[in-house]
């Protein structure tokens, strides 16, 4: 779904009009909050429009609240961006495939120039990563705590090894495992050894996006 930014709207905990600042909302499905009430309840979702940019949001994806999505930002289908993830196109723009899960913790952002972020399909953006500015081919595993920096280029099945540091401009080949600090080719990989390391996990969250979408993730608000 699209964002829209009415200029006046009811907030759906206290049912008051509330003047909106243009550039900030907290939706779930078109659904309002007022900033005093941002946080006293579960189950919604920040997305910021920044200047004349608003998010778009592939079709059976799933963001969870307290993750933040700003900017020039295009998402394909069946994406997930989970907890405490931050996808900020403020300063150039982000485009994800279908089928992306940027996890817990992790932070997509860019800089000025043709350092802009490119992702293709099937990709797994690692628990506490950080994606800058860099272009990441199809189907790909970026490792938890690793860090992608400006216009590194992932090739297709390629695999970031955990807690490894890809300097500006490395290009990786496809079906290359790279690891280290900075990161170096460790050895190349098979379709089939790529295919083993990276797709449970394309599956498991994609099937985890659909349960929390669904009635099966249910919010539970203490009085």
């Amino acid at each position: 779904y699209s964002v829209e930014f009415p200029s006046a709207i009811i907030c759906q905990s206290c049912q008051n009009q509330k003047d909106f600042a243009p550039d900030y909302a907290i939706i779930r499905k078109n659904h309002y909050l007022c900033k005093r009430n941002l946080f006293l309840l579960k189950g919604w979702i920040m997305i910021k429009r920044y200047k004349q940019y608003v998010p778009e949001i592939g079709q059976d994806t799933f963001v969870a609240e307290t993750a933040v999505v700003i900017g020039d930002v295009v998402m394909g289908s069946e994406c997930s961006i989970w907890y405490s993830a931050v996808v900020r196109g403020d300063v150039n723009k982000i485009r994800l495939g279908d089928r992306v899960n940027v996890q817990d913790c992790s932070c997509l952002h860019t800089s000025l120039g043709d350092a802009h972020i490119e992702i293709g399909n099937d990709v797994t953006i690692g628990h506490n990563a950080c994606v800058h500015g860099a272009k990441i081919k199809d189907h790909v595993l970026i490792g938890m705590g690793s860090t992608v920096l400006d216009n590194a280029v992932i090739g297709t099945g390629a695999v970031v090894a955990a807690g490894a540091l890809v300097l500006q401009n490395t290009v990786i080949g496809d079906y290359e495992l790279w690891g280290g600090v900075p990161a170096k080719l460790i050895k190349r990989l098979s379709p089939e050894a790529s295919a083993k390391l990276i797709d449970t996990g394309i599956e498991h969250y994609v099937r985890h996006a659909h349960e929390y979408l669904s009635d099966e993730v249910e919010d539970i608000i203490a009085n």
